[in-house]
């Protein structure tokens, strides 16, 4: 009996002792949900990329604007591109000089308006290779078009858009000018030394200069402050498709056109004036009939005893704004095979 008594206080005691061990707090355990770090710290910072593009300074954009091209053989624009305000930059008109129609297909006919814009009512059309137009001396700049009023041949005035006009000016009087064969040497001069500052004083400030790299390819039209960049700007232009090759010509001016213009004005070449001469073609050479108006010297080189098929004429058309000679045009024949 007494062993079980005993028995019974220790396993009480033990059961004490359990409990109170139970009781005591765990402090390693964690209070509270865990802290989380921000995956952005400790990270190193980020570039940012227009900080880079700053460090590179952009090129002039007037240094590399393109001509305006157009898919067409010959440009005959349907209106003028110019800002309106653009009319009173434009070349004075010369009242004492008759004008002639150009730019005007074959087939076409040029509208005289009552008033200025196309919205205008239609009093008289002139033909297409139409002379001996007078200007009264009144302009108007509309939907960004230069508007000049001219005397109609039955009476009275009419309005036309000034980009098909230019003085009229006969070929004989043309060929005894000398103006035009100084203006012809200037831009062998200005091709000669890459001079743009040169270059532009002779091109167009009516029309610019269009340029016909190959006979049946792409016509670019430069103004005078589109020449001034062209022996720099990388411009590549699609010029068309060779006739020998097929291929597309691409190129800039400085690297595909200037080397043939030198090629001609670098060797005795000849002059011939309203008068288109070769060395020889297989296809038919004319001066556009938009052109029909603007008179031209054909600037040959010859072809060279015993190959003959290297010769190259380049045609230059000149007109005159306010009574002085301008490049109008520039067109390339070579033989095609």
């Amino acid at each position: 009996m007494k062993k079980i008594l005993l028995f019974l206080a220790c396993f009480l005691l033990l059961a004490a002792l359990a409990c109170n061990w139970l009781s005591v707090p765990r402090t390693e355990a964690p209070a509270g949900p865990p802290a989380f770090i921000p995956p952005t710290e400790g990270l190193p910072p980020v570039t940012q990329p227009e900080q880079a593009a700053t460090s590179t300074p952009l090129p002039a954009v007037t240094a590399t604007i393109p001509p305006a091209f157009t898919p067409t053989p010959l440009p005959v624009p349907s209106s003028v591109t110019a800002p309106a305000e653009a009319a009173t930059l434009a070349p004075p008109l010369n009242t004492g000089s008759p004008y002639a129609v150009i730019l005007v297909a074959q087939n076409d006919s040029l509208n005289v308006r009552q008033a200025a814009g196309t919205s205008s009512t239609v009093v008289e059309q002139l033909p297409a290779q139409a002379t001996g137009i007078h200007l009264t001396g009144r302009e108007a700049a509309m939907d960004g078009d230069r508007w000049v009023e001219i005397q109609r041949s039955g009476g009275g005035t009419g309005w036309v858009n000034a980009i098909y006009l230019a003085e009229y000016v006969s070929p004989q009087t043309f060929c005894a000018d000398q103006r035009v064969t100084a203006l012809i040497d200037d831009l062998d001069s200005a091709l000669s030394a890459s001079d743009g500052e040169k270059l532009s004083a002779l091109v167009s400030p009516a029309h610019g200069l269009n340029l016909h790299y190959l006979r049946a390819g792409t016509v670019a039209n430069y103004s005078p402050a589109e020449a001034r960049f062209v022996f720099t700007s990388e411009y590549v232009a699609n010029w068309g498709i060779h006739p020998g090759s097929g291929m597309d010509v691409k190129g800039t001016f400085h690297g595909e056109v200037l080397p043939t213009l030198l090629d001609l004005f670098n060797a005795s070449y000849e002059m011939h004036c309203s008068d288109i001469v070769t060395g020889g073609t297989t296809y038919i050479t004319s001066w556009p009939y938009e052109y029909r108006n603007i008179n031209f010297y054909s600037l040959v080189k010859p072809g060279s005893p015993g190959v003959e098929l290297d010769w190259r004429t380049w045609l230059a058309g000149v007109e005159y704004v306010d009574g002085k000679p301008y490049l109008f045009a520039l067109m390339h024949f070579f033989w095609e095979p």
